[in-house]
């Protein structure tokens, strides 16, 4: 019967497994900073803001040329290039500016600038 006793307790641990995955997950988001979640944010902003970053790239891609002339026109715009760092879209956003490549260089790599996120935007 040591087998029957095994099989036991595997199909208990696997019915676990769920519950125990969902105490990781909560227990995870109350430790620390919550994930980031680029897609709700974009869409949060198309939204909220009316696409106002979207439409900045889209004016200032149209004939950048450069991805100095993008970052220029996105900073005269309001939107300020992402911070570097690991995660996404910084460390794609980055490849490709210093790789120069403008056409691989999405709005999600600007963030509105300090000076004009207390500016309310004229239509």
């Amino acid at each position: 019967m040591g087998g029957q006793d095994r099989a036991e307790t595997s199909r208990r641990s696997r019915r676990s497994e769920p519950a125990l995955v969902f105490a990781l997950a909560i227990a995870s988001c109350t430790t620390g900073p919550l994930p980031r979640l680029p897609q709700v944010e974009q869409a949060t902003e198309a939204v909220q803001g009316g696409g106002e970053r979207y439409r900045a790239h889209r004016a200032c891609g149209g004939g950048a040329g450069s991805v100095d002339n993008l970052v220029r026109c996105m900073q005269e715009a309001g939107w300020d290039f992402v911070a570097r760092g690991p995660g996404y879209p910084e460390a794609e956003c980055w490849q490709a500016r210093d790789r120069g490549e403008v056409d691989r260089i999405p709005p999600q790599c600007f963030v509105r600038s300090p000076e004009a996120r207390g500016k309310v935007p004229t239509p």
